[in-house]
């Protein structure tokens, strides 16, 4: 598994931590794994980490289709909202709206105390990931570089139409 540090500069979008390749065989062990990883480049708890991976899961599927998921965790220790990429080497089964399986999971995390700005960046994610040819792409670009050079083009053309 890559791990990078990789900043989107963007009016909306701003990846934080982009994780690519990173191998679980199923949702649960993929969520410990982020939680662990998370723990480490956020400061955040490991333990806190899983459960609201896990709790949000249960109650709000995270899955938006075109084998992405995408979820919003809040925090008290959160002063500004952190932006999470993660490309899964191999897909897992989710509950999906369309039944494909999810190879990309995209995470926000912000405070609890400004809730407006962390669902402004879920709408804003939400809306570039429900392009299915940017979806396919993320999933077999090689490098973080790709990747942040493919999602700026599609904001700039999204923010253009």
């Amino acid at each position: 598994m890559r791990l990078g540090k990789h900043t989107m500069m963007t009016k909306q979008i701003n990846f934080d931590h982009m994780l690519l390749d990173m191998g679980a065989p199923n949702q649960k062990q993929f969520f410990k794994n982020v939680a662990s990883t998370l723990a480490r480049k956020t400061g955040l708890g490991e333990n806190s980490l899983l459960l609201k991976l896990v709790s949000q899961e249960k109650n709000t599927p995270s899955a938006i289709g075109n084998g992405v998921a995408l979820s919003h965790l809040q925090f008290s220790e959160i002063k500004e909202p952190q932006m999470v990429f993660v490309r899964l080497k191999n897909s897992i089964e989710a509950e999906t709206p369309d039944n494909l399986p999810v190879d990309i999971f995209c995470i926000v995390l912000s405070s609890r105390k400004n809730t407006g700005e962390g669902l402004q960046l879920v709408s804003s994610l939400s809306r570039i990931l429900s392009d299915p040819f940017l979806c396919d792409q993320l999933k077999c670009l090689r490098s973080i570089e790709e990747i942040h050079s493919m999602m700026n083009e599609r904001q700039i053309i999204r923010r253009a139409a």
